[in-house]
């Protein structure tokens, strides 16, 4: 069937549409950390990738490419800048304890809202996972545990890996979604609302073990694609119809 100009540009226009609605999600690196740097404090310390720096609430160490807690309730923080509405937020980390189940010994992950200097860890403003006490917890900003699971999934005296998604792309509702190991575990929705601008590892080791973290990543994942993906998309199709109306013309 021959197509009109105008139709040929209806077939342009719909057929860049359905390349917009196919190109995937673009991921963009906020922060990547595998702490392969020399040892010594890691407060004050950059990240392999991201603007910011880590800060800490007592004398976390890098030791042999890990990030290790000291003994006590600690968390260290890196900064994301304020969330997006529309995009998709990922936060990943290898954690273990040297305890593994012990009591009152537990690693974890978080988004935290808006650090102050009288932040406390695991108070109002945090959105994480941890394994205490063998116990595999959900912490919500409320300050309870919506979700508690009793054994906890796995040996946490070797590496887990914990991983949180905050998706924004609801304007009515937000969720975060808590992997381990990559399975869910849990998703939780949230307001709409959440001025969260840090991610943290928090540790509490009872004065006698130690935590360990390795391989930290934050992505942004936006939900609309790229702009110039769409538009080479489009040249390519459009040079496609051109030349088959030349071809169609020569013969």
């Amino acid at each position: 069937m021959k197509m009109s100009g105008k139709n040929s540009l209806f077939a342009v226009a719909f057929a860049v549409g359905m390349v917009a609605l196919a190109v995937p999600a673009q991921a963009s690196l906020i922060v990547s950390d595998t702490f392969s740097r020399d040892d010594g404090l890691l407060g004050g310390s950059s990240p392999e990738v991201g603007a910011g720096t880590w800060n800490t609430t007592a004398d976390w160490n890098i030791n042999s490419g890990e990030a290790a807690s000291p003994g006590g309730e600690s968390s260290a923080f890196i900064p994301i800048g304020h969330v997006t509405p529309g995009h998709t937020y990922t936060f990943t980390a290898d954690a273990r304890n040297a305890l593994g189940d012990g009591w009152g010994s537990w690693a974890g992950l978080a988004f935290a809202q808006t650090k102050t200097s009288t932040f406390i860890p695991w108070a109002d403003g945090v959105y994480g996972m941890r394994v205490d006490s063998g116990q595999l917890e959900i912490w919500e900003t409320t300050g309870d545990f919506p979700y508690k699971a009793t054994p906890a999934f796995g040996d946490f005296t070797v590496p887990n890996q914990f991983k949180l998604v905050l998706d924004t792309t609801s304007s009515a509702a937000w969720s975060i979604e808590y992997f381990l190991n990559g399975s869910e575990i849990y998703t939780s929705t949230e307001a709409p609302s959440l001025d969260i601008n840090f991610v943290m590892l928090n540790s509490n080791n009872d004065g006698v073990s130690t935590s360990i973290f390795d391989n930290v990543l934050v992505t942004d994942i936006s939900s609309v694609p790229e702009v110039s993906s769409s538009f080479t998309m489009l040249g390519l199709i459009s040079s496609g119809l051109l030349l088959r109306r030349r071809t169609k013309r020569s013969r």
